[in-house]
């Protein structure tokens, strides 16, 4: 197993095509975890390397092997070729840990595939769909809508290394957004900042996942008039 310590961007899309690619199992860990925890969470994954920015080398705990992103990604390299076996176990994904201690569960590639496939398909993702990846990449949701799907079906990724409301909005209309993937807690924080007005009529679907939404789905509807250019 590879752990990846790293926000969403270019550099965490290519560091999982990477690992993804050499045969090894990705593992994508909070960029907040202290270095206490990141050594707990090392040693129960039988992880080999960790994959993170130079800065942050030195905070790794006591033994473990550290690989600088800025050296790996922008190493001009011959590809590595290795057997491709779609039932090897491809990606870990931990739980929140939000209620206990995080558990871990492996997915093969078979699997991950098969789940991502399905979704981009019910959602008609094509290549000329620009799709905003503002969940971390190592939550289960970020993981599977806002990485893989995007690659499966060709579509654009854009990445957001942090969530904040308003530059989130200003991402959507500038760069003409068409599926805005996300989470109730994120929907909330941006039917407070929506002003009246706002045209997201090039927003065709929002998807949110990780918990259930509201109540009557209130704030998903607001978002979706909203979008559709409908009064709230």
């Amino acid at each position: 197993r590879i752990a990846v310590l790293l926000p969403n961007s270019a550099r965490s899309v290519a560091a999982f095509l990477a690992v993804a690619g050499t045969g090894h199992c990705y593992l994508p860990l909070n960029i907040g975890l202290k270095t206490a925890e990141l050594a707990e969470l090392v040693e129960r994954c039988r992880v080999q390397a960790v994959l993170c920015p130079r800065d942050r080398l030195d905070k790794l705990p006591e033994g473990v092997t550290g690989l600088a992103v800025e050296d790996c990604v922008d190493a001009h390299a011959d590809p590595v070729e290795t057997e491709w076996d779609p039932d090897r176990a491809f990606v870990c994904l931990s739980t929140s840990g939000s209620t206990g201690r995080p558990r871990f569960a492996e997915r093969t590639a078979r699997a991950v595939f098969a789940n991502s496939s399905r979704v981009g398909e019910a959602l008609g993702l094509h290549a000329e769909d620009r799709v905003l990846s503002v969940v971390p990449f190592w939550h289960a949701n970020g993981f599977s809508n806002c990485l893989v799907m995007p690659l499966l079906r060709g579509a654009s990724l854009l990445t957001m290394d942090r969530f904040l409301p308003r530059q989130l909005l200003e991402v959507i209309t500038e760069h003409r957004v068409t599926v805005v993937v996300g989470s109730p807690f994120i929907f909330r924080a941006l039917d407070r900042v929506l002003e009246p007005g706002l045209n997201l009529s090039h927003v065709r679907a929002w998807i949110s996942s990780g918990a259930r939404l509201p109540a009557a789905l209130d704030d998903a509807q607001r978002l979706l008039d909203r979008a559709r250019g409908r009064a709230a």
